[in-house]
């Protein structure tokens, strides 16, 4: 990963769009990820996450479902970037959000850490992003009835430029979902970089 000196950090981090943040649990390795695992040894790293306190903690719960759900997932998501012209190097991404996220860390409450890179650092075929977090656009998608469908973003995979289109016409994410119904799953936009190049320093 390049570094930049103090002045840039500070310009990079006055814009949310030009940054990307991973939220991972204090004192853990970041970007860990259950599904490279197979599901006996993930649900056992599960039965541990899901005694601490806070919801982000909570999908645990029910790991089995989550977990399948997750695979599902990023079995969407690659194939999806793939039909974009996007070229992984990973067979499952990296997670992180534009920006930054207020309801990620009221869910995490004082359990968490971050880790922030410069999304102008990241080749844009390496890249993939989704309005909101992926499992969430996935079953929003379905629900087309509802207050909160929104057919421009939900259910799809956004490049960097197709994301900063949306953004330009709906906005970033912020506190809508506290308060606006058609809002309430917008939380933030999920990132998914596809090359382990980028976090290497940290593994």
């Amino acid at each position: 990963m390049i570094k930049k000196n103090k002045k840039e950090e500070v310009n990079i981090m006055n814009n949310s769009k030009h940054y990307l943040t991973h939220y991972f649990m204090k004192g853990t390795r970041p970007f860990l990820s259950l599904t490279k695992l197979n599901y006996y040894e993930a649900s056992i790293i599960a039965d541990r996450l899901k005694t601490i306190s806070g919801r982000a903690f909570r999908r645990f719960n029910n790991f089995e479902w989550y977990f399948n759900e997750r695979v599902i997932t990023e079995d969407w998501l690659i194939n999806e970037f793939i039909s974009l012209g996007g070229k992984p190097k990973t067979r499952h991404p990296i997670y992180f959000v534009l920006g930054e996220s207020s309801h990620l860390e009221e869910a995490y409450g004082e359990n968490y850490s971050t880790i922030k890179v410069a999304l102008d650092e990241i080749n844009d075929l390496e890249v993939s992003f989704t309005y909101p977090d992926s499992m969430a656009t996935r079953f929003i998608s379905r629900e087309t009835d509802a207050i909160h469908f929104n057919s421009q973003y939900h259910g799809k995979l956004f490049t960097k430029q197709g994301i900063f289109d949306t953004i330009d016409k709906f906005g970033m994410p912020g506190e809508q979902w506290r308060s606006e119904p058609k809002r309430k799953f917008d939380y933030f936009i999920e990132a998914q970089v596809w090359n382990e190049q980028y976090i290497a320093e940290y593994m």
